[in-house]
């Protein structure tokens, strides 16, 4: 079964993903790499999204799936799936909670 999720440009925090969408704006996605952050750390990260991040390196792009970072906080099963730029910033981001993690 294919992974989906609704993605927002240039988002500034994890509020702005978790916004009512329709089904049609969904995207396939795939998981390259898992950032696990304390915390702490993840709150700083979902609070302001804009900021640069080391661990948001570029990903190759292939097809129409989304290659993705997703970063998450120790022990939870939800986060925020990232299309780093070039740069270390987030190019557009999704929040998920995923069932299998």
């Amino acid at each position: 079964m294919e992974e989906r999720a609704c993605f927002v440009n240039h988002p500034r925090r994890v509020s702005d993903l978790r916004q009512p969408h329709l089904p049609e704006a969904e995207q396939v996605y795939s998981i390259v790499r898992t950032v696990t952050l304390r915390p702490i750390d993840y709150e700083n990260f979902s609070e302001d999204l804009l900021a640069d991040r080391a661990f948001l390196t570029p990903l190759a792009q292939h097809g129409k799936v989304r290659q993705c970072i997703f970063v998450t906080m120790r022990g939870a099963s939800d986060g925020i799936l990232v299309v780093p730029t070039s740069n270390e910033h987030v190019r557009c981001a999704a929040y998920v909670a995923l069932s299998h993690f």
